[in-house]
């Protein structure tokens, strides 16, 4: 979004043909809510999508139960909505990612998700939170379009909590490999997240958050369980911008995404004032979440990378 190519490129991991790690402006919205009631407002989020992403963009995608993703065919693109209107078989588990790729194994660039646990599935009963996760290439929208589409989302789909900025994706057909590397990345450019479903869905569960980035999305509920009223100011007097929109708050922490590449001592000031507000409900997801695919200590650098940007 800004004038790093050379860096979001050289961000990107690539072996043997496949790539393991992408560079992406991701947003991903977490709710407790039902997706089979709530089929108006995913499918608006779905077509918002759509509106600004070419159709032509994406190459694969796949379902609960494919074990590897197949090519899109003139169909795929209909899927959601055949799930969703009133009348269709209920599905304990859904799940459909689309996403582009030249080979079936290459972490998306574009992606757009969903991952729901309906009533009779066991992510149901443990309360995993519902998903609705979307990745663009980081230079594709303009921080002002960006900022405008997580803004339209946040008033079309009733969320929980949510975050949008750059972030890595993964490929899963080698988490170790994926994960290890994503991993190392963010301990460098310490703004980025790491798209991990389902395992995102998990940690976040119905009473936690993921974390701080560009922009922060937490309900009304949270807000107030926070106490945001009263911390409303003083995290605008600090240079975070807190806006309301139809389902929640929408924290933003400057003008652009950054990276936080600490090398360069790029300031992550206000990723952090935004983290210290939300800390209780990030460290539930820290001691929930299953940990990242490490070679050793991974239970605690799982907790670490949560809560990178706290003071203790």
């Amino acid at each position: 979004m800004d004038a790093t190519d050379n860096i979001f490129d050289a961000l990107d991991h690539a072996d043997d043909g496949i790539r393991m790690v992408s560079l992406v402006f991701n947003v991903t919205l977490y709710s407790d809510r039902s997706f089979r009631y709530e089929h108006e407002s995913v499918m608006r989020v779905f077509e918002k999508y759509f509106e600004i992403c070419p159709t032509d963009k994406f190459s694969y995608y796949a379902t609960t139960n494919m074990r590897k993703h197949r090519a899109i065919g003139k169909r795929t693109f209909g899927t959601l909505a055949s799930w969703m209107k009133p009348g269709a078989p209920r599905r304990a588990d859904m799940d459909l990612e689309l996403k582009d790729g030249d080979v079936y194994q290459d972490a998306p660039k574009f992606k757009f998700s969903v991952a729901a646990r309906e009533e009779g599935s066991v992510g149901h009963e443990k309360k995993n939170a519902n998903v609705i996760s979307m990745s663009f290439p980081p230079d594709f929208l303009g921080p002002e379009r960006a900022a405008r589409f997580v803004r339209e989302v946040c008033d079309a789909f009733p969320f929980q909590s949510g975050i949008a900025g750059y972030c890595l994706e993964c490929s899963r057909y080698d988490k170790h490999q994926s994960e290890m590397a994503a991993y190392d990345l963010t301990k460098r450019f310490e703004a980025i997240d790491i798209c991990r479903l389902p395992h995102d869905s998990i940690a976040v569960g119905q009473d936690g958050m993921k974390g701080a980035n560009w922009i922060t999305l937490l309900s009304h509920d949270f807000a107030k369980r926070l106490g945001l009223d009263g911390e409303a100011t003083e995290l605008t007097s600090r240079g975070v911008r807190v806006t309301e929109s139809k389902h929640g708050y929408i924290l933003t922490a400057g003008e652009i995404p950054i990276l936080g590449d600490t090398e360069r001592n790029e300031d992550s000031t206000l990723l952090a004032e935004v983290f210290g507000f939300i800390e209780p409900l990030v460290r539930i997801s820290a001691n929930r979440s299953p940990s990242f695919n490490l070679l050793n200590d991974y239970v605690e650098k799982t907790k670490n990378w949560f809560t990178r940007f706290s003071d203790s």
